[in-house]
């Protein structure tokens, strides 16, 4: 996990150079629905700390919105992370002890959703 938060500046300034709006809203939603999938699946008594919930959704808004948007630019970044940081999403499923996946599925629910969210907005920009 502690590989994971080194990559929280490249994803959420990937995010950031398409304005602060995007980045707001794939970070609330990240959050959000992260800390409830967390609340609602885990364990009794345990105990989750960290921000990779929010990576996760970080990493899953930069996959799919290019997808909900239709915009190539957006396109082609998510292929090129998907590329270099694909591997990482084997962390949405419950494959160690100790390792809130529940956290990651839930920050990545968020990212997806916040992509949605952003390509069905009547301001939001057309494809490029």
């Amino acid at each position: 996990e502690t590989m994971i938060v080194c990559f929280v500046p490249g994803f959420g300034l990937v995010i950031l150079l398409s304005g602060i709006r995007p980045f707001l809203v794939a970070t609330l939603a990240s959050v959000v629905v992260s800390g409830a999938f967390v609340w609602l699946f885990s364990a009794p008594g345990t105990v989750t700390l960290g921000a990779s919930g929010v990576v996760f959704g970080w990493l899953a808004f930069v996959l799919v919105r290019g997808v909900f948007s239709g915009n190539v630019r957006h396109l082609l970044v998510g292929v090129v992370m998907f590329l270099v940081y694909g591997g990482v999403l084997w962390g949405v499923l419950p494959t160690a002890s100790g390792i809130s996946w529940q956290g990651h599925l839930g920050g990545a629910v968020g990212g997806v959703l916040a992509a949605w969210w952003l390509s069905r907005r009547p301001d939001a920009p057309g494809p490029s």
